[in-house]
């Protein structure tokens, strides 16, 4: 692992377990710092964020349901919610092209 390598380099005596936890802590800090930004400047952009997250992250999730489940209806529920999902978050990319820290920011809250 790089990471770790790179720590030992510099003379840090570090397990693999203590390596991972400041690995997630650097990338929570760094996660943060770029969300940070638009969350002070624009009071309701958190929650657009949050939400378009919420999109994506529900997208995925019915890409994997969609191959799997046996219900019908359900399935054609789902389908249509993930279908809206998907505009959502490509209507909110389309709009935010010139504002790259806003997107930016949706990236890198996707992931959290």
């Amino acid at each position: 692992m790089k990471f770790i390598t790179e720590l030992r380099a510099r003379g840090l005596q570090i397990t693999e377990k203590e390596a991972k936890h400041l690995m997630e802590i650097a990338v929570a800090d760094y996660r943060e710092s770029q969300v940070k930004p638009i969350l002070k400047r624009e009071n309701m952009a958190h929650y657009m964020i949050m939400a378009l997250s919420y999109c994506k992250a529900t997208s995925e999730l019915l890409h994997m349901i969609d191959e799997s489940y046996p219900r019908f209806r359900l399935k054609q529920v789902f389908m249509e919610c993930k279908k809206k999902n998907n505009e959502v978050v490509e209507e909110f990319e389309k709009a935010n092209k010139i504002d790259p820290q806003l997107l930016n920011a949706f990236v890198h809250t996707r992931t959290i």
